[in-house]
């Protein structure tokens, strides 16, 4: 696709959509737009804002002079906006990912973990029970004192 012709902002934007669809991922293309009066800093920045919003991969406009011809262009690049939308889901989603799985094996892990809390307990009963009577015997040796 050599040159897209249009008269109106809404024709820049369905240009700037034929234009990236021609292009494979990751390509890039030069976009060349002639105005009857060359664009000032702050329409160049409002021009470029407003296609980074429309999810256009592009680069800040240029504007000068050519032949008498005010120019502005912009470097468009075909890429995905959707990567840019999914990175910072990644940590939450793996997370919930992993919630999700231990509530799905819960079974497992209380059946793995079940034996010992049971032996802890049970350790904890006999170190209780050997113990019982040199407590007893301190807990007189202590009254007598008093």
């Amino acid at each position: 696709m050599d040159s897209l012709t249009g008269t109106s902002e809404s024709e820049l934007a369905r240009c700037l959509n034929l234009m990236e669809n021609s292009l494979r991922h990751g390509e890039k293309a030069k976009l060349e737009v002639a105005t009857y009066s060359l664009p000032t800093k702050e329409d160049l920045n409002t021009m470029w804002a407003e296609m980074t919003v429309s999810g256009f991969h592009v680069s800040k406009p240029t504007a000068r002079m050519v032949q008498g011809i005010p120019l502005t262009s912009i470097v468009i690049t075909k890429g995905s906006p959707i990567w840019a939308a999914i990175i910072p889901l990644i940590v939450p989603i793996a997370v919930i990912g992993l919630i999700a799985f231990g509530i799905a094996k819960i079974e497992t892990i209380t059946r793995a973990l079940l034996p010992l809390v049971l032996a802890a307990g049970g350790l904890t009963l006999i170190a209780l029970g050997i113990m019982r009577q040199p407590a007893i015997k301190a807990a007189e040796k202590y009254a007598q004192r008093r």
